[in-house]
């Protein structure tokens, strides 16, 4: 697919925010379902976190995508054309989504707005702190993996845990099966 400069900048600002959110999650021990950004911008990463980890930790999940943008700052979109999903793979994500019966997906600002309502206004400002420090530590520790899961997105559209996890791992096989859209 052809995309203007503008387009392009924007499709990546995407592929880097989802990317922060899946290679956060993979290292601190979670599982990725699959991640996808949309022509239009945006993106979603459907992922289970264990359930033994800190809040903080858990929080920071949410955190990894504005701070991914924030470490890639000045970043330029890889050359080469992008490619989206192919029909089938679009459809075994949906029957993912069905299949788990998963509810609406909250942005990230209405999740932060929810998780921290009871607790009292320095705690939960300190909380916050803390989980914004531990997402800046794990993609800066996986920098690398970011900028290849964000460039697989990319290109790609569209990565299953499969793909997220061999990309992670730097194990990735060729990425680039479905066909340009022209």
């Amino acid at each position: 697919m052809r995309l203007n400069p503008a387009s392009r900048a924007r499709l990546w600002e995407s592929a880097i925010h989802e990317a922060g959110h899946a290679v956060y999650v993979m290292a601190v021990g979670g599982r990725v379902r699959f991640a996808e950004i949309r022509p239009i911008g945006g993106g979603l990463v459907v992922c289970d976190l264990p359930v033994n980890l800190h809040e903080s930790v858990r929080l920071g999940r949410i955190l990894a995508g504005d701070m991914a943008a924030t470490l890639t700052q000045g970043q330029k979109p890889p050359s080469g054309s992008t490619c989206w999903p192919s029909r089938r793979r679009r459809d075994s994500v949906t029957r993912i989504k069905r299949r788990d019966l998963l509810p609406e997906i909250p942005s990230d600002e209405e999740l932060l707005a929810v998780e921290l309502p009871t607790l009292p206004e320095a705690v939960g400002d300190a909380l916050l702190d803390h989980a914004g420090e531990v997402a800046r530590l794990v993609l800066e520790t996986h920098r690398p993996a970011l900028l290849r899961l964000a460039t697989a997105l990319f290109h790609r559209g569209l990565l299953t845990a499969k793909e997220c996890t061999e990309t992670f791992t730097n194990r990735p096989k060729v990425l680039l099966r479905d066909k340009p859209v022209r």
